[in-house]
């Protein structure tokens, strides 16, 4: 699926950077893919913190690029886990 303005919600704003909430049925891999954000590259920017909800688990990755309309993140850093009790 992909990437759409109403997938992405802003969570807060401090110090001129944004935490975000990013819902996709796209796994982690796509989502940090240089481009995915580019619908949102009027909002986002760079030092931006994005919280996923990817297909394959829960994440987080940081703008690092956005010029010209793309904009590139980090690989999503997993969080969360089993819980295995």
């Amino acid at each position: 699926m992909a990437f759409a303005l109403t997938m992405l919600s802003r969570l807060e704003h401090s110090l001129g950077k944004n935490f975000w909430h990013v819902v996709s049925t796209d796994a982690k891999a796509t989502i940090d893919t240089s481009g995915y954000y580019d619908l949102a590259s009027d909002m986002l920017v760079i030092g931006d913190w994005m919280f996923t909800e990817a297909s394959d688990g829960y994440g987080i990755a940081i703008i690092t690029a956005n010029s010209g309309g793309v904009v590139d993140a980090t690989d999503v850093t997993a969080i969360g886990g089993s819980d295995t009790d």
